[in-house]
């Protein structure tokens, strides 16, 4: 007989939501997906349509992969870039690998005053300092 015990990691209760749309690199999903669960948090992946109908309400964290934030910023849309900005404004968190390190800076979702500078070798730099979100109501995200 063998006895496996998993023991809490901290993360249990801990509802995440993995985006797996257009532009996310499936490896990176996965993997993030898999790290998730591994840490006991319910984790589910959601994509463009979801974000826009509102299901961001029942998580208390967005993750985007690493991917394409231009592709993110289309299938999104604006309705679905609001959607995000005002999870975050509302005490949501955001957490974000390459792609969607830059989707979060000022060329996209301004979640911060940050701008990317690369890719050298295949890294991209975020900088920047995090602003008060305020308000998220414009539009032109």
């Amino acid at each position: 007989m063998v006895l496996v015990i998993r023991l809490p990691t901290g993360m249990e209760g801990t509802r995440v939501a993995i985006y797996y749309d257009r532009g996310a690199l499936p490896s990176s999903a996965t993997a993030l997906f898999n790290m998730y669960s591994w840490m006991n948090a319910e984790t589910n992946y959601i994509n463009s349509t979801d974000i826009q109908q509102g299901v961001l309400d029942g998580y208390d964290l967005v993750v985007f992969p690493g991917g394409s934030s231009y592709d993110y910023s289309g299938s999104l849309g604006s309705s679905g870039r609001n959607a995000i900005c005002d999870f975050v404004a509302n005490g949501g968190s955001y957490f974000r690998i390459c792609g969607g390190s830059v989707f979060g800076t000022n060329l996209y979702l301004r979640l911060f005053n940050g701008y990317t500078s690369g890719a050298a070798n295949g890294t991209v730099h975020v900088m920047g300092r995090r602003k008060n979100l305020g308000s998220r109501s414009d539009t032109n995200r």
